[in-house]
């Protein structure tokens, strides 16, 4: 099967992490198509043939809450300044809604599949299991798992859900949310679409989704799959995507385990890295 595989990274923090990313991605044994979005020339890494840098184009981003350009496609002036959570979190939000417009970068008629991955994750596995996986379910959206649970140490906070205009909740009602969400929680740091109406009809939907002042891309791509696509959306087990510990366990425990999956994503690491560093040096690092 021909995929492409889509990093994004913008900020040094974002790219610093990249580079553990890319580096996972090239030891697992993907020899194909590399697309990495940045707001930069440059990266401060060597890469080889089939990876390609596309600077985020002007008309899609904007860091500058101060700016008088017109508003891009992904522009931090869209976050409510009462917020300061989001506004403490601009550059995650661009990445995070930059996912949506990555065919405006790579030309994806070219590919069977697009394969979008969060650069805090580690591909700990050859890649062959993945892309077996892959094969097995030809013509699905494949997204990853939430780790959050319904009970337990994880809890999702109700009020966290309810329907708000601007919210995480990507102006889901309050029945979809019970519908959709503890039937289906998933996350959007590994998201797979195929190269066909489905996939592209997604595709539009997503970007019109995330135009809507909403600061959570999770949101929105709930939004869109959990409404139109249900039939064709499967969430990747364990054994695919799975989790290593968050930052701000680790900075308190600091213990490091295996995990047995795939994909392992560091949740946090864009505000402390040093969970998925140690995890890379411990066991990535041949």
């Amino acid at each position: 099967m021909n995929y492409v595989v889509c990093l994004i990274a913008v900020g040094e923090k974002a790219v610093h992490l990249l580079e553990f990313a890319y580096k996972t991605l090239r030891g697992s044994g993907f020899c194909g198509d590399v697309y990495i979005l940045s707001d930069l020339d440059m990266l401060s890494f060597s890469v080889d043939e089939h990876t390609f840098l596309k600077k985020i184009k002007e008309a899609d981003l904007n860091l500058d809450y101060d700016s008088n350009n017109s508003i891009s496609t992904c522009d931090v002036r869209r976050l409510d300044k009462k917020n300061p959570r989001n506004r403490a979190n601009a550059v995650k939000f661009v990445i995070c809604h930059m996912k949506a417009f990555v065919d405006r970068y790579i030309p994806i008629e070219k590919y069977d599949y697009l394969v979008y991955l969060d650069v805090d994750i580690l591909i700990s596995k050859p890649i062959e299991i993945f892309e077996t996986f892959l094969r097995k379910n030809k013509g699905s959206i494949i997204t990853s798992q939430s780790r959050v649970k319904i009970l337990g140490e994880n809890s999702f906070y109700l009020s966290r859900l309810w329907f708000k205009k601007g919210t995480r909740t990507a102006n889901l009602s309050r029945w979809e949310l019970f519908k959709y969400w503890f039937k289906t929680p998933l996350c959007a740091d590994v998201i797979c679409i195929p190269v066909n109406n489905d996939g592209k009809r997604f595709l539009k939907l997503w970007q019109e989704e995330c135009q809507k002042g909403i600061d959570s891309d999770q949101a929105a791509l709930q939004a869109v799959l959990l409404r139109h696509f249900q039939k064709q959306h499967l969430l990747a087990p364990y054994s695919i995507f799975g989790y290593g510990p968050a930052h701000h366990q680790y900075l308190k425990d600091k213990i490091l385990k295996k995990v047995d999956s795939m994909f392992v994503h560091f949740n946090g690491a864009m505000h402390n890295s040093s969970a998925m560093e140690d995890y890379y040096s411990k066991y990535l690092n041949n």
